[in-house]
């Protein structure tokens, strides 16, 4: 009724303000906030002058939006309270019913898989069909299962790809494991067990990872990568000879490249090869496309430092003057990089040290 008396003024010739703020007072007590809204704006169309039939039309319409949604009635059955807890009950029932079937598709996946498996173990297609489900849902039975199965199936294959898989996944439960104890540690400073088992742990992965690239590099002599992240394992062993080996090779690759010229010049300035790793890092550079994202970054602080090393090791001023630009460089563009205010200020001394030595006067400031 409310809606066909608001269509014939709406259709009348000449319609008049005053019959839709009288159809919107009509409606507003009749809780028909909807049908108040359109005829105030109607009202407001005839007249943009009035604001204050143009302010109750906006509060009109903020008040429709509350009536439909429930807010009036908070408390009430039906009520936004209400709706609210409906729809966060409907939510957590959705996703409850996604963990389920997530869970359930994955123990389906496995039982099939292993179904697979023990009809044609050598198979190697289903062999790395089964250690995939196993390691996608990621319970420390399925990984062990994984593990296994990816052994026997390197005995029975010979095949080392089934080897670097269950390496890789002791690996991941490694840093997995790593990561829970660092995160304890990091919890309670001021427990020095827990410290302790972070830092035995932290060790020992390492130690594995080592192992598990040494292995890989082996069995595939032509993967650059591979030597690369083995080099790098090496220079964080302190063991730079053993790191030079595998990244003079691994700088052939020319995506990787600039990587393998950074840590090839920390391992030359690890033996005190001053010279050696100050020029490869300036080659580094010539070849890197980005003197200034992180890599070109690495590879300015990497020539600065060997450069104050050679400057300390020589007293040569251009080689510490060399390094002071680059060290500034690199505080303007990042002041929290690393230690690079100590370095500048270690710089700055050592400047004013060699030029008061070489010229008799006292240092400038």
């Amino acid at each position: 009724l409310g809606g066909s008396a608001l269509g014939v003024c709406i259709k009348h010739d000449r319609p008049r303000k005053d019959w839709f703020v009288t159809l919107l007072e009509a409606f507003v007590k009749l809780e028909m906030f909807d049908l108040a809204v359109q005829a105030g704006e109607v009202g407001v169309r005839l007249d943009p002058s009035d604001n204050k039939l143009s302010a109750d039309v906006r509060n009109l319409a903020a008040q429709a939006t509350m009536h439909r949604g429930g807010y009036e009635n908070t408390g009430q059955e039906g009520g936004y309270r209400q709706n609210i807890k409906d729809v966060e009950k409907q939510r957590l029932l959705n996703e409850e019913r996604s963990l389920v079937k997530t869970e359930e598709g994955q123990q389906r996946a496995i039982l099939a898989a292993k179904s697979e498996y023990d009809i044609a173990p050598t198979d190697r297609a289903i062999i790395r069909k089964y250690i995939q489900v196993l390691v996608q849902r990621r319970t420390p039975a399925d990984l062990s299962t994984a593990i296994s199965v990816a052994e026997t199936a390197f005995v029975q294959t010979q095949e080392y790809s089934f080897r670097k898989s269950a390496g890789d996944i002791r690996l991941a439960i490694g840093r997995s494991e790593v990561q829970k104890l660092k995160t304890l540690a990091d919890a309670n400073p001021s427990d020095t067990a827990a410290r302790d088992a972070y830092l035995s742990a932290a060790e020992a992965q390492n130690g594995l990872q080592t192992s598990e690239l040494e292995l890989q590099v082996n069995a595939y002599p032509t993967n650059l990568l591979l030597k690369l992240e083995l080099g790098k394992c090496y220079l964080r062993d302190r063991q730079p000879e053993k790191a030079i080996e595998q990244l003079q090779r691994a700088k052939d690759e020319p995506k990787q490249r600039s990587a393998a010229l950074a840590c090839l010049g920390i391992a030359f300035r690890e033996l005190d090869w001053i010279e050696e790793a100050t020029e490869t890092f300036k080659q580094a550079l010539e070849q890197h496309t980005d003197a200034n994202d992180d890599v070109g970054l690495e590879l300015r602080y990497g020539l600065m430092a060997s450069l104050l090393k050679q400057a300390e090791g020589t007293r040569d001023l251009s080689r510490a003057l060399e390094a002071e630009k680059i060290a500034s460089a690199i505080a303007i563009q990042q002041i929290g990089y690393r230690d690079i205010r100590a370095k500048r200020d270690q710089l700055k001394a050592l400047i004013a040290q060699l030029r008061q030595a070489g010229t008799g006067t006292a240092p400038t400031a």
